[in-house]
């Protein structure tokens, strides 16, 4: 009984994600250009090329006492893009309250999963957040889509060396954006 139950388990778990599928999908899947062409589509989405206006190191400066910085790199021989930020950016730090600015830091992981940019974010008072991202070249910007809540992180390229970074409430298509701050960039 129990062999015959764990046997039934497995035939559903490798035939329930076909189960959605049409055989021409199926079998379109398994070509050899498909495959090719899914490849070429993931190397495009790797070249980061429509989010290299953010790589380099950026200085946010609140006020005259207090300066933030952050840096957006690729790592993992480019299969990730790092946006990482010591002190917290004044308000934009989501739901960081519980320490001092200068104890704050932050990092989000922007990745590739399947042919569609996925982020999860993370800082050092125990706040998470995944993102859809979606990135437009004109005005050249990456949006980090909360599919929940709906508070997007919008960073907009404003000249060669100035980024806007938005707290954006609502759906992509009305963006209205609730707090703005500018960033120069340090370095490339």
């Amino acid at each position: 009984m129990q062999r015959t139950t764990k046997g039934i388990c497995i035939a559903l778990l490798l035939c329930l994600p076909a189960a959605g599928q049409t055989k021409k999908q199926i079998d379109q899947a398994l070509t050899p250009e498909a495959l090719q062409k899914y490849r070429a589509q993931r190397e495009q989405l790797y070249s980061w090329n429509s989010a290299k206006f953010l790589l380099g190191e950026w200085r946010i400066q609140a006020n005259a006492a207090e300066a933030s910085t952050f840096n957006a790199k690729t790592d993992l021989d480019n299969k990730v893009l790092l946006i990482s930020n010591a002190p917290r950016l004044p308000g934009l730090a989501l739901g960081a309250v519980q320490r001092a600015a200068k104890d704050y830091k932050s990092l989000t992981i922007i990745y590739v999963e399947g042919l569609s940019l996925r982020a999860s974010f993370y800082d050092n008072e125990g706040h998470s957040q995944s993102y859809d991202v979606v990135l437009a070249d004109n005005p050249k910007r990456l949006v980090l889509v909360d599919p929940i809540a709906r508070k997007n992180v919008v960073y907009e390229q404003l000249a060669n060396d100035q980024v806007a970074i938005s707290l954006a409430p609502g759906a992509m298509k009305s963006l209205g954006v609730q707090k703005k701050t500018i960033a120069v960039r340090v370095t490339k």
